[in-house]
Formats: structure tokens, sequence, C-alpha cells
């Protein structure tokens, strides 16, 4: 899980504020409780006391001392109910003192006697050293006779406790059921919240500089996701239009650069025939030539990228066998290799069928070998290799050259980006010529990838996709829409499944 996404955060704040709030609410309410069991506790104890001194203790002078505790254990039966009475005269003579409770909880004999300069009523805490404590409530009550006397009553706050601790137990319980059930929630709610957004986010991956026409799914429910959405795409439109301004005046321009450069090629190779023209003057008019090939090469180049870009790079698909396309390439090319001393070997399985232009992947082909011819020094390596799963066909091209940094790796396929040091060794080239190959791998819906170590060589990978469906006459935006909404083509008549015949035994080459 990322802890760094929104809906990461969200949920575990969300958590925290939920454990906050549940933890405020146990506390107040185990607080509240005990306050609330306490007061009821002294109320009950003293309305008993008053009790005992109104109807009791009022009546000695005429029913006399001993009326007062047999009165207490009829109406009362403390050891029953585990109570404490006691009656204590102001000379420290106990009138009644109940008996112990019948399960022995606590011992009424180990209670110390009251305070006999008591004036005012109040409660009192006692710990005895066995059995449960005690809160007791002593009531002087002077009767018409002028005699004091000190009436108390006390209860055990085991029932309070036992309360108090079922309710931590039951909290205890609880909260992290809570917790983990409003956590869960919370996810479940953010995430819904947020799909909108993946969804936004998945569409803006898919949209590259071939399909630029599509626009993103926005939800309408007048929300910021909204408001994201629509700003997003009016982005995309406005990068739309520049992009295709761009690719317009790069065509446009190379376009118009052709006759110029085609007339000036011309009148350089009518001058080089002239007989009056010295040695030297003959060099010039050498180097003009190569370098006006060298500026045609780049104007053909630039168009070929324009046109792509442009979805005006028309596709005449057919069902082919990559493998034999690869073994054929490689033996033209393998003369080529041998001049400049270097061993070109190919290593495909026939039978990967794939759907693709036939000139192009050629093309893809050519330009890869060419690069690795290039930047391999003599005695070295070049191998192609054709393999496939049951989703893709896979081609690769080594060779054991100079490499390519790490730094530059990223930006191989930038149009006219080329390496330092191969710029310092004069190595001729466009830097163009992956750039054309990265157009025709988008065209075919293929992903390349590139793996080198400097000085130990570089390798090339094109993943295509295998077809589900036969296709033909396909152009660059059809290929890269249907690829996104399924990898199903368009037709000129009706759909056909193709059979993917099975790999045969590699053939080396």
């Amino acid at each position: 899980m990322n802890t760094k996404s929104i809906r990461f955060r969200l949920t575990v704040w969300y958590a925290g504020f939920l454990a906050g709030i549940l933890l405020i609410i146990g506390v107040s309410g185990y607080l509240g409780l005990r306050w609330y069991l306490n007061r009821a506790m002294e109320d009950n104890l003293n309305r008993r006391a008053n009790l005992v001194g109104e109807r009791l203790v009022k009546n000695i002078p005429e029913m006399g001392e001993a009326y007062v505790g047999s009165e207490i254990d009829t109406r009362w039966v403390p050891s029953a109910f585990g109570r404490f009475f006691r009656v204590t005269r102001r000379d420290g003579k106990v009138l009644y003192q109940a008996a112990p409770p019948q399960d022995g909880h606590f011992d009424p004999a180990a209670i110390p006697a009251p305070n006999l300069n008591l004036e005012a009523p109040g409660f009192r805490q006692v710990h005895p050293a066995s059995g449960d404590s005690l809160t007791i409530f002593t009531l002087p009550y002077q009767i018409s006779t002028g005699e004091i006397y000190f009436i108390e009553s006390g209860v055990s706050d085991r029932e309070n406790r036992r309360v108090l601790r079922w309710l931590l137990i039951s909290f205890g319980c609880g909260f992290p059921f809570l917790l983990v059930t409003g956590s869960l929630g919370a996810y479940v709610l953010v995430r819904n919240a947020l799909r909108p957004v993946d969804l936004m986010t998945l569409g803006a991956r898919r949209i590259t500089a071939s399909n630029l026409g599509r626009r993103l799914l926005v939800p309408r429910n007048d929300d910021e996701i909204e408001r994201l959405g629509n700003s997003l795409n009016d982005m995309i439109e406005r990068l739309e239009i520049a992009f295709q301004q761009v690719s317009r005046f790069t065509g446009d321009a190379s376009h118009e650069l052709r006759t110029p450069l085609t007339v000036l090629r011309g009148e350089l190779e009518a001058m080089r025939h002239s007989a009056s023209l010295s040695p030297a003057e003959q060099d010039i008019i050498e180097s003009a030539i190569d370098e006006t090939d060298r500026l045609t090469q780049i104007v053909t180049s630039l168009l070929a990228i324009a046109r792509f870009d442009a979805g005006e790079a028309r596709l005449e698909r057919t069902l082919l066998d990559l493998g034999e396309l690869v073994a054929s390439t490689v033996d033209q090319i393998k003369l080529l290799a041998e001049d400049s001393d270097l061993k070109l070997m190919a290593e495909v399985q026939t039978g990967i069928m794939i759907s693709g232009d036939r000139s192009r992947l050629k093309q893809i082909l050519v330009n890869l070998l060419d690069n690795a011819i290039r930047y391999t020094p003599a005695g070295g390596t070049i191998s192609v290799q054709v393999t496939g799963d049951d989703k893709n066909a896979i081609l690769e091209v080594r060779d054991t050259g100079i490499g390519i940094p790490p730094a530059a790796i990223p930006h191989v396929f930038d149009r006219f980006f080329r390496v330092q040091h191969v710029r310092t060794n004069q190595v001729h080239g466009t830097g163009l010529g992956l750039s054309i190959v990265k157009s025709i791998c988008s065209a075919h819906d293929a992903t390349i990838s590139v793996k080198s170590e400097e000085g130990r060589g570089t390798t090339f990978r094109i993943d295509f996709p295998r077809p589900n469906r036969i296709s033909s006459s396909n152009d660059l935006s059809q290929a890269a829409e249907e690829q996104i909404t399924g990898g199903f083509e368009r037709l000129s008549g009706e759909v056909k499944p193709v059979q993917i015949k099975p790999s045969e035994t590699p053939a080396t080459l």
C-alpha cells in the first residue's frame, strides 16, 4: 500500500479522528458513570441515615435505646443486603451495630468509630485491613432531650466497581471493532470518492502524441473532481492544437525543403563534372554534395516523423511471420556487417505471427542494425533474436559495441539526440533513426525498450502484440485508438479470428 497516497492519508486521518472521538466518549462515559454511581450511593446513604434518625432515634426517649437496633434489623435487614448501620451515643456507647453481611465482604467490627466531635454530617472512605472498602455517611442527630447520637450508614463500593469494570471491558472489546469497522468504511468511501481520479489517471496514461484527440472521462457531479477533469481536458485540447501546429510546420518545412535540396544537388553534380575545376574545388564540391545528401536524409526523416505524429502515415497491415521477415532482412545486411569486420547472427522462431506493415517493420530492423554496425568496433558481434509467448512477439537486437551512458538512455529516442562521445568521434548520423523506430513501434501498438552498459554493448527490445483479428489499410490514429479500447482492429469487411500457428523449432542463420 502506498503510504503517501491521498487514499491512505485520508483513511489514517479518519481512523485517528475516530479513535480520538471514541476515547473521548469512553473516558467521559466512564467518569460520568462513576460520578453518577457515587452520587446515587451517597444520596441513598444520606437518606437512610436521616430515616433512622427521624423514625427511630427520635423516639428513643419514649421507646428506649434497644428499640432502635430491633427496628433497623426489621426494616433494612443489613446482613442480608450487605449494608452497614451503627448508632453511637456521644459518650462513645454503641447502641447498635449491624451484623456482618452474609457474604462476608466486610467486617463491621473492623470499622473505626466515628469522630464524636463531628458537628456536621459528612462522608468518609474506610479501607479495612480485610474485605471491601466502604463509603460511610455520618449524621450527628440531636433528640429532644438534647442528647446527640451519631448515625452511620455505609455500603461497600463493590457493586459500583463491578459496573465500572464491565464498562471498561465492554469498551476495550468494542473499541478495536468500532475502529477497524470505521476505518474500513472510511477506506471504502475514500476509494469510491477517488475512483473518478483513478479513471482519469488511467485515461491520461493512455493519451499519447498519436491520440491527443482523446479526452478524459469526467464524472458529472458538479464537484472539485469534475472541475479538475474539465481543466485537464482543456489543457489536452490546447496541447493538441500546439502539437498539430508544430507537426504541420515540420511537415510543411520538410516538404518545402525537398525541392530546393534536389535542385542544389543537381547543380552541384553538374559542377562536379566540369573540366575547369581544380582538385581543391573538386573536393569542396564533393563535400557540399555529401552535406546536401545529409540534409536530404534529415528532411526525409523529419517528414516521415511528422506524418506519423499527425496520423497521416498509413499502414498496410497484413498478417506476417516476424521470424521470416527478420531472417530475410538479416541476410540482406550481413554483407554490410562483414565489410565492417562484424559478426551478424540471427536466432529466430518461425510462426511468430503479427499484424503490421511489412516495409515499416523492415525499416525498424534496418535502423537498429545500422546503429549497431555504426557503434560496434571491428571484431564485435551483433545478434538478432525473435521469440514469442501467448501475448507478445519479441524482437531483440544486441551488440557488443561502445554502449550508452546511463544518463543518456532516457533520451535515445529524442529527435536529434546524440551521445556526446559519438559527436566527438565524428560517427555519422542524424539523430533521427531511433525516433523513426519509436514512431513506427507506436503505430504498431508495440513497446520498445533499451538496456546498455558502456563498453559492453546495447540491447534493444520490441514487444509486438499478437493479433486477435486481421487488419489491413489501417492508419496510426486507428491503431492507437483500438489498442486502448480493447486491442481489436477495424476491418474493411467482416471480422474473422486468426489462428496463430505454434512456434517451430528456432533456426540459427
